[in-house]
Order: structure tokens, then C-alpha cells, then sequence
């Protein structure tokens, strides 16, 4: 590895082997179900609902920053309630549930102290999920899912009835809430680049373009690992504002192109690889196939097109079918498909599936070639 990687970086390599991972997971459910079929059904019932006050706590202490007050060291809960300007007695019953969970440890004398599950919580950490935390509790987010029952009745999403327009309209118009978004999705980014680029030869290529590609993080990783690849990072203004700032973090900002545009209207043209990160799955299968043709037909002759998106189980699964949830309430005709349903996509816009690379997190990369 160069000695001119970032330290992130580096972290962000040592990740286990995607198949050490799926094993560990897999046990892991068995466990749980395992566990749940030993407790009387209502009890085991009653944990699942309740598994919402979880969530909800977890977002209170991210709003609050109480992992960054505790990245130092440990605490008394005193302390921690100053330094985040809440009411010492409330925060302490949220962290004393949540150290139940072991999110927190809790010792002696009200003192707390980060474990391996709060420290994602810390927004510089190598795999932060802060944004991606908060976003699951926003209130933006919060009434949609409170629709849920009205989603499944008409089969529509209720997104644009709770807020009066779409998501990318909404995310426009509330830039705090817009950075935030953002901000999730490079974290997402951030966790998957490293790791696709070290599993696929992008070095055969001249020119990746990344099509909706925000600040550049899943670009970037590829880029650092493949010194002679050039880029193209072409996206809508608001997500573009982080991204100088990612490519020179990552020491490849004289091999990236910067082009802001639409996507949905047009396409770099005469490049010989295009890779697009969570946007097939919000797309209704012709506007998917679509834009798949879209860029066929904008690349050269032999040219690839990399999908970098959750592709659900065919039998089991960590938490993909619950995402898919995501889409039925806040997309309109997207989803989260299955690798079959990804096969059918890409040969409805005149390529085919050539392989499917998994990676320890919840994302895989669809390789699709001209056929």
C-alpha cells in the first residue's frame, strides 16, 4: 500500500473478507432467531416493536454529540450533559438504556465511556454513520414512515403528500436538511469505495465516469488506487460543493474532471466506463432501464457500466428488505431488487449482467457490459 495513503484510507482497507463478514452475519441471525423461538412469542413480539425507542434513542444522543464529547475519554454523565446542553437526569436515563444495548458502557459513579458501537457516532471516525443515523430520524423522515400503513394500502409513496413535492425538490429547498443527505451518502461512499477498488481492475479503463456522484468520495477511493484512471465526477451543484475538498484529500484532484449537470437529461459522452452509486434503486424499472441506455449508448464500444447498489437475498438477508421499505414510502416506483431483477434491468436496456461483486457492508457493484 503507498506510503501517501491517508491514514482513512488505510483504516478503510482492513476491513475483514466480504465472505468472513456474510459467515459472521449469518450466524449472527441465526442466533437472534434462535433466541426469539426459545421466549414466549408475545414477549419476542413485543421486542421487535419496541426496537423503534432504540433507534430513536441512538438519534437523540447523535443530535445531541454526545460521542464527541466522549472521544477522549470517559465521563461522568454530568459532565457529558454540559458539554451537549442537555438535562443531566434525562440523558442519563437515555444512556443507561442505551448502554443495555451496549452503545455505551456504563461505569461506576454515572460514568459512560464509547464502545465499538457508539464510535461510528463520531463524524471524523474512519467509519462514521453519523449523518446516516441522523437522516434515519429526521423529522422529515419521521412522518413519512408514519404513513406506512397508507403506503401499503394504495401501493404509492407518500412522500410528495406529506411535504408537497419530491424528495429531490424537498432536499433543494432545506439546504441543513440537503447537507445532511448529502453528507449520508458519502459516508456510504466512503465505506464502499476502498473496498470495490480494490476488488476490481479499474486500471483497464482511460476514463471513469461518476454519474450522481455527490462529493466524490466513492470516485476518489477508485482513483487513488488506480494512478492512471481519470475521472469525471458530474452531478446537480449542491451535491458537487464537498467534492475539491475529496479529491484533495485523496491526492487525485489533477485527474478529475468536475461537470455539473443532470444526469436525467444527458450523459458524458465517449468515455469507456460509467459507474452510478445508489440511483437505479429509485427508479421504476423503465426509468432505470432508461438511463442504462442512456449510457450505453453515450460510451464507447465495449464500454461498462457499474452499478453500486443493495442487491436484497434471494433467501435471507441482514436488513435490505427493511430499506426496501425506504423506497415504497419515499420514491416514486423504486426499490431494492434482487440480483435476477438487476439481470432483467440490465437486459431491457441492452446489456448484460457480466458479475456481481459483494462487499463486507450491505452493497454490492453490478458489472454490466454491452452484450
Amino acid at each position: 500500500m503507498p506510503d501517501g495513503m491517508p491514514s482513512e484510507a488505510r483504516r478503510l482497507t482492513t476491513v475483514p473478507p466480504t465472505a468472513v463478514v456474510r459467515a459472521v452475519t449469518t450466524a449472527q441471525r441465526a442466533m437472534v432467531r434462535f433466541t426469539r423461538r426459545l421466549a414466549p412469542p408475545q414477549f419476542a413480539l413485543l421486542e421487535l416493536v419496541t426496537g423503534r425507542w432504540i433507534s430513536d434513542a441512538i438519534v437523540v444522543v447523535a443530535r445531541l454529540g454526545v460521542a464527541e464529547a466522549l472521544e477522549t475519554g470517559p465521563l461522568p454523565v454530568r459532565e457529558i450533559a454540559r458539554e451537549v446542553g442537555a438535562n443531566e437526569q434525562a440523558l442519563y436515563r437515555v444512556m443507561r438504556a442505551l448502554a443495555r444495548e451496549r452503545v455505551f458502557e456504563e461505569r461506576a459513579n454515572r460514568v459512560f465511556a464509547l464502545t465499538a458501537l457508539s464510535r461510528p457516532l463520531l463524524k471524523n471516525a474512519p467509519n462514521s454513520v453519523l449523518n446516516l443515523v441522523k437522516m434515519a430520524g429526521s423529522a422529515w423522515s419521521r412522518p413519512v414512515w408514519a404513513r406506512l400503513e397508507e403506503a401499503v394500502r394504495t401501493g404509492e409513496e407518500v412522500f410528495t403528500k406529506v411535504h408537497g413535492k419530491d424528495l429531490w425538490a424537498y432536499l433543494a429547498e432545506h439546504p441543513d436538511d440537503g447537507a445532511e443527505f448529502h453528507g449520508a451518502m458519502a459516508e456510504t461512499s466512503r465505506q464502499t469505495g476502498a473496498v470495490l477498488a480494490a476488488a476490481y481492475d479499474f486500471s483497464q479503463f482511460e476514463t471513469l465516469v461518476d454519474l450522481g456522484g455527490g462529493a466524490g468520495e466513492l470516485l476518489a477511493s477508485i482513483l487513488e488506487k488506480h494512478p492512471r484512471l481519470r475521472g469525471v465526477l458530474f452531478d446537480l451543484k449542491q451535491p458537487l460543493a464537498r467534492a475539491p475538498a475529496t479529491f484533495e484529500r485523496h491526492g487525485v484532484a489533477t485527474r478529475v474532471e468536475i461537470v455539473e449537470g443532470n444526469l436525467f437529461e444527458s450523459v458524458p459522452t465517449g468515455k469507456d466506463a460509467y459507474i452510478m452509486k445508489s440511483i437505479v434503486h429509485g427508479l421504476t424499472d423503465d426509468a432505470a432501464s432508461g438511463l442504462l441506455a442512456r449510457c450505453r449508448e453515450a460510451g464507447r464500444s465495449g464500454s461498462k457500466i457499474f452499478l453500486v447498489e443493495q442487491v436484497v437475498p434471494q433467501d435471507d438477508g441482514p436488513y435490505l428488505q427493511w430499506l426496501d421499505l425506504q423506497m415504497l414510502l419515499a420514491s416514486q416506483g423504486g426499490r431494492e431488487r434482487t440480483r435476477s431483477e438487476f439481470e432483467s434491468l440490465v437486459a431491457g436496456a441492452g446489456l448484460r449482467l457480466e458479475q456481481v461483486l459483494e462487499t463486507p457492508g450491505p452493497m454490492s457493484m453490478i458489472v454490466a457490459a454491452q452484450s
